[in-house]
């Protein structure tokens, strides 16, 4: 089988294109909670992960000058602190004299200690004593920064190691260092931040403190300013546990989405786009907890439908008709084993299966292993009715979504592979059954004529 190469510029575009449309489908399906995060969406609607680092660059400078003076002159606290001192040193505060009243140990001591030879050890009394600490909260708060911005860097520069942006894993490592050295030194060594997933970095307590902290006040909120993609924990970051196939899967998915929008679709709701105080975060899980959902076109919604929304899924999971739970009557299952496509379109019981392959199929017949498992789901996924119990086939179509070759002037590959061949009044074929090219930096106007032509036939 041919292998896939993405060139230098389709790798950028395949992860530019995750935070772009991820921006794109979460500010409508999350229209409050985006509005309410960042006034200001548009502007930054075609950001990228590179647009992102090169804020972080541009702010460095600034940052850099604010720890040096917090470094000079940082803040500090006086706690009480029980020492253990020798009872020559006591300073006979009241509360040590009443320390000495009440425990008999003590009083002996003392006792001991006005009659003991000078060559014996000294005997020793526990006694508060003022002691100055680098563990404030503002401190705290600081090293916080710090430590997030060093997770986030690494991200950005495994990402620009992936799509071969090396001026960005330049820049990436070169501040990913910096932030390594301030992290060593006082008082940034001397604190433990408090991180919890999910909570926002509460800054005010800098306000409180002397001006350097006022300074890193404003560059904190200015590094956040704005709605953009948390990079530092998204599962498409963590290279190399994730291959380029993966990554292409999410693309995807996401793609698809974009290509609904396009069609009139409207998305309305989601739960693997997740805006947290940062910003937004792409989660993907398998199964349920990850789709979106969307609202037919104005054109569509006064047709009589009963159910004129539409899912888009990741990763739906079926399970085999081996298990009996009654969980499973009223949804979908496999009339086999357990099957677990890539992707699934859901309207009024009827399904379509896009399954990404990251392959070539540049020779004739390289498909074929792949449609023989399109031919599996459409066969084997079906609809259990809630009150009769009885199953009908769910999936009316399945195809394969492919990178294929790179598309050029001077090389036209073949982006579909329909079963029977592609007519003019069936330029799909007839069979729902067959492969359409996705290419990161292609118009694909194949997928959306796909999803276009899928939508209309379904009853």
């Amino acid at each position: 089988m041919t292998s896939v190469h993405l060139s230098r510029e389709e790798r950028t575009t395949l992860c530019s294109d995750i935070h772009r449309f991820s921006l794109l489908l979460g500010r409508e399906a999350l229209r409050g909670e985006v509005e309410d995060l960042a006034a200001d969406l548009d502007s930054r609607m075609e950001s990228s992960p590179w647009e992102r680092l090169h804020l972080l660059a541009t702010l460095w400078p600034r940052l850099e000058t604010t720890l040096q003076s917090i470094a000079v002159s940082p803040d500090t606290a006086t706690l009480p602190e029980v020492r253990s001192l020798p009872i020559q040193t006591a300073r006979g505060t009241p509360a040590t004299l009443a320390r000495l009243a009440r425990n008999p140990a003590d009083h002996h001591a003392w006792i001991q200690e006005t009659h003991r030879p000078a060559s014996t050890s000294p005997v020793r009394i526990q006694e508060h004593r003022a002691t100055h600490t680098l563990q404030t909260a503002a401190n705290r708060i600081a090293t916080r920064f710090l430590t997030e911005l060093a997770l986030e860097i690494q991200a950005l520069s495994r990402l620009a190691q992936f799509c071969e942006e090396y001026h960005a894993v330049t820049l990436a490592e070169g501040m990913a260092q910096s932030v390594r050295h301030w992290l060593q030194r006082a008082p940034f060594s001397d604190c433990f931040p408090r991180m919890r997933n999910g909570t926002p970095l509460s800054t005010e307590p800098l306000l409180r403190c002397s001006p350097a902290y006022h300074s890193l006040f404003n560059i904190v909120h200015q590094s956040r300013s704005g709605l953009h993609i948390d990079w530092t924990d998204c599962t498409f970051v963590l290279f190399p546990a994730l291959e380029a196939w993966h990554l292409y899967e999410i693309w995807c998915f996401l793609r698809v989405g974009t290509a609904l929008r396009a069609l009139g679709w409207q998305p309305f709701e989601t739960d693997c786009l997740q805006i947290v105080p940062a910003g937004m975060r792409l989660r993907l899980a398998h199964g349920r907890a990850s789709r979106i959902r969307f609202h037919a076109p104005t054109r569509l919604k006064n047709t009589g439908r009963p159910d004129p929304d539409l899912e888009l899924i990741y990763q739906p999971l079926f399970s085999s008709a081996n298990r009996t739970s009654a969980r499973l009557l009223t949804g979908y299952r496999s009339l086999s084993h357990v099957m677990q496509p890539d992707i699934a379109l859901v309207r009024n019981g009827r399904m379509l299966i896009l399954d990404p392959k990251y392959r070539s199929y540049e020779e004739v017949g390289e498909e074929q292993d792949d449609i023989d498992k399109m031919h599996a789901y459409r066969d084997a996924i079906v609809h259990i009715h809630a009150d009769t119990g009885q199953s009908v086939p769910a999936v009316n179509a399945a195809w394969c979504l492919f990178p294929g070759t790179q598309i050029s002037p001077h090389s036209r590959p073949e982006r579909l592979r329909t079963y029977p061949a592609s007519t003019p009044n069936h330029p799909f074929g007839t069979a729902g059954i067959g492969a359409v090219q996705v290419r990161p930096g292609a118009n694909n106007e194949e997928l959306t004529a796909l999803l276009k032509y899928w939508l209309q036939t379904i009853p």
